[in-house]
């Protein structure tokens, strides 16, 4: 089977979206989700486990893009891929110069595919690769990862306390403080004058 022919078959059943970006065929779709279990020893043990700690999924999709997509609903698109005839931009360049984007505005962007939909997606990596079987077409490998996002919220004013607001005051001005003076008696020598330095203050 040729290679148009293998993107005919699949580009029938298989399509993604990437960003708003649709392809005309996925070739290969690897989803990656995991997690990590935080472990402590313990004496005289085994390690045990305290934490499971949930990773971003990942996402890895070999994608093409040609020139003439092949569905009938795509058909304006495929008479706009015609303006290459004519030395215009192509169909292909335009989704290569598009998924760049993507990752240059480091946006987070929607993701969806056959097995299921990813929010807050970015392009890790992107692999384009040009051959005389590919032609024209834009055949490429996206990574793509997951972020989550942290939020803080300002509480109103109302809800602090006036234990709490005075905790993090600053320095009071509490003026002129007069010092008291303090006597400085040079230590004792040897232990009569210990004796005697008791002595006097009694």
């Amino acid at each position: 089977m040729s290679y148009s022919d293998t993107v005919s078959f699949i580009f029938k059943r298989s399509k993604a979206i990437i960003g708003g970006i649709r392809l005309d065929a996925s070739l290969r779709e690897v989803h990656t989700s995991s997690a990590t279990v935080t472990e402590n020893p313990i004496e005289g043990g085994k390690p045990i486990a305290d934490n499971v700690i949930l990773q971003p999924k990942v996402l890895q999709i070999d994608g093409v893009i040609s020139d003439a997509p092949l569905s009938i609903f795509q058909f304006e698109q495929f008479i706009a891929g015609l303006g290459t005839i004519f030395g215009q931009s192509s169909r292909s360049m335009d989704a290569y110069q598009s998924l760049l984007k993507l990752q240059e505005d480091r946006i987070p962007f929607a993701v969806v595919t056959g097995l299921r939909s990813y929010e807050n997606m970015i392009l890790e990596n992107l692999s384009v690769t040009r051959s005389a079987s590919v032609g024209r077409a834009l055949s490429f490998t996206a990574s793509l990862k997951q972020i989550e996002f942290a939020y803080s919220r300002i509480l109103p004013e109302e809800n602090y306390s006036e234990d709490n607001q005075n905790r993090g005051a600053g320095p009071v001005n509490r003026g002129n403080v007069p010092t008291e003076e303090i006597a400085i008696v040079d230590a004792p020598q040897d232990a009569a004058q210990f004796d005697e330095l008791a002595f006097l203050q009694q």
